[in-house]
């Protein structure tokens, strides 16, 4: 997908080389172009926090299967008589360790759930590799 492949390459340091240039569109040798040193720290934050996006995603793919797998009230775990919003709380909560902000409605925001998305959703997994 494009969209893909902007978002893993784009930190590359061979293509931030060519194409990263300076916002007034100066050219030429004397142009002002992002040192390596600045490429090197874009490249080392392209892995910072990376786990806890990860752990989202989990959680996310976690909820999305429970969801189509049950009928309301949701299970999950040791908890019963969940509602939607529930359980994809508690995914979040297990898998991240982080709290859902308060009166949040994220399930509300989160189109893959009803665009036909399906197990496709579950490829971003598979094509990041470090």
């Amino acid at each position: 997908l494009p969209s893909m492949a902007l978002e893993k390459y784009a930190s590359e340091p061979t293509l931030l080389a060519r194409v990263a240039k300076h916002y007034s569109g100066a050219e030429g040798p004397g142009a002002p172009r992002l040192g390596q040193e600045t490429i090197d720290k874009i490249k080392m934050l392209d892995k910072f926090m990376v786990g806890c996006g990860q752990s989202r995603y989990f959680s996310m793919a976690l909820f999305d299967l429970l969801l189509h797998s049950q009928e309301a009230p949701y299970k999950f775990g040791e908890h019963n008589n969940l509602s939607l919003e529930e359980l994809h709380r508690k995914c979040l909560e297990e898998h991240t360790k982080f709290e859902q902000l308060k009166d949040t409605h994220p399930c509300a925001s989160w189109y893959h759930l009803v665009i036909g998305y399906d197990a496709g959703y579950y490829g971003y997994g598979w094509s990041d590799v470090y």
